[in-house]
């Protein structure tokens, strides 16, 4: 339904026609059978993010005993998150992690050595995803 906007009526091949079922003559002495398409129904609890879907963190996992700042031992994280740093940075080491909040999403940052040139930390989201601890600027000067 179009609600008051159009009054209940809407137009059909240059004639006026109700919002309901039904058949309508069209201007060449046809008719035509009009029947409502229902429209999706929106849940008044629902509540939609606002950054949903923008951020590497977005639909982030919640990851068990998560307390931002703790540290984990490495052999304690997940196997998606280690397997992700040795496919990345196959000759470094896991020094160090430690829970972190990155994007409003719980992430391991993850302390590396061996990573490469510039690479000492890294955010690893519980899937396996690796995030830059420090954006890389390409701009030159």
């Amino acid at each position: 339904m179009c609600g008051s906007a159009c009054g209940g009526y809407a137009w059909l091949h240059g004639q006026q026609a109700a919002h309901d079922t039904g058949a309508y003559g069209l201007a060449n002495g046809q008719t035509e059978t009009i029947v409502p398409t229902p429209t999706a129904a929106v849940s008044p609890t629902a509540e939609a993010s606002p950054t949903a879907g923008t951020s590497p963190a977005a639909g982030n996992e919640t990851i068990e005993g998560f307390k931002e700042g703790e540290k984990i031992e490495p052999d304690k994280l997940p196997e998606k998150v280690t397997a992700a740093i040795k496919e990345k940075y196959a000759d470094a080491k896991i020094t160090g992690a430690t829970y972190a909040t990155y994007m409003e999403g719980q992430t391991y940052l993850v302390t590396l050595s061996g990573a490469g040139e510039g690479v000492d930390k890294v955010y690893v989201n519980p899937d396996g995803t690796i995030i830059p601890y420090k954006a890389q600027s390409t701009a030159k000067p």
